[in-house]
């Protein structure tokens, strides 16, 4: 059963993706879609488009662990944890448009030479 299509709600309102399923007359499972809802709105009962009868298909949801974006952007932070991992980590000095190592291996350059169009 492949994805059929893709609804959307207003943007500025938190947003869940929930996939149905249309329910085919003889009760068989048909059809697979995909609503990104608000999290407090009731389980859709027909399809949007077609106003057949579906059903909420349960599917697998990410908490905010230890690989969320939020977690992984921490850690490029940290520069301690590059270090350990074995990665430099460099920042770009304007004037110049050279990149500085500010921690990292010793075998790693001290200094990179960046793309600078000016």
């Amino acid at each position: 059963m492949a994805v059929h299509a893709t609804f959307f709600y207003p943007p500025n309102i938190p947003q869940m993706t929930h996939t149905y399923q249309i329910i085919n007359p003889d009760g068989t499972g048909g059809e697979l879609f995909e609503v990104e809802q608000p999290a407090a709105a009731p389980p859709l009962l027909t399809h949007p488009l077609t106003g057949q009868p579906v059903r909420r298909v349960p599917n697998s949801f990410s908490l905010a662990g230890r690989h969320s974006e939020r977690a992984i952007r921490a850690t490029l932070r940290d520069t301690a944890a590059l270090s350990r991992l074995g990665f430099a980590r460099y920042e770009k000095d304007n004037a110049s448009g050279r990149y500085h190592k500010t921690n990292g291996p010793a075998s790693a350059p001290e200094t990179l030479q960046g793309n600078n169009p000016h």
